[in-house]
């Protein structure tokens, strides 16, 4: 992590998608060369349709928590995504599907003193990476259901389906002997 003003207040941010449209978000904190806050959190399926919003949801996150610090002094945010650097300092205007995304940040950066948006090649973004990524991952071990089953294995609902309807299947042809002796 590249070394600035060591009073100011600093953010890493990163965001990471899994194969079920999950998004893992992360960020650090750090306030005097000094960690003060890591966030590692996972959002439901379809609030984030792709890695740029997804990217915009983990700055929306951090903006935020530096929001309720009440900062007075300088401001560096750092990340790997430089389109959604760029989009956050409204240098160019953002597509019709973020613009959402970008009037959230818009609106934290205005609580905020001065923000200075700096990008970061993936090596020195690896905090934040790799707490979007335990997100997902402990998600996935507290939450057995959302993982997919092993090959060979039926989920026992798809059983409960298959019997059922096996059920179903042998009461209509046990009905049609019965009505075709009447």
């Amino acid at each position: 992590m590249r070394e600035t003003q060591p009073t100011a207040l600093r953010g890493w941010f990163d965001a990471s998608l899994d194969a079920e449209g999950r998004t893992g978000i992360g960020f650090v904190a750090t306030r005097e060369n000094r960690v003060i806050a890591t966030c590692a959190a996972v959002l439901e399926s379809g609030q984030c349709c792709d890695s740029m919003a997804a990217e915009f949801a983990a700055l929306d996150a951090l903006l935020r928590y530096l929001v309720t610090l009440e900062p007075t002094g300088p401001i560096v945010v750092r990340g790997d995504c430089a389109t959604a650097l760029v989009f956050a300092q409204g240098q160019r205007d953002a597509g019709e599907c973020y613009q959402r995304h970008v009037a959230r940040i818009m609106i934290a950066r205005a609580l905020l003193p001065p923000v200075t948006f700096e990008w970061i090649q993936r090596a020195e973004n690896v905090q934040a990476d790799l707490l979007a990524r335990d997100a997902l991952r402990h998600y996935s071990t507290m939450n057995p259901q959302s993982r997919p089953a092993p090959p060979g294995r039926v989920p026992p609902k798809s059983r409960d389906r298959r019997r059922g309807a096996k059920i179903r299947r042998k009461a209509r042809q046990l009905l049609t002997r019965i009505i075709d002796r009447l």
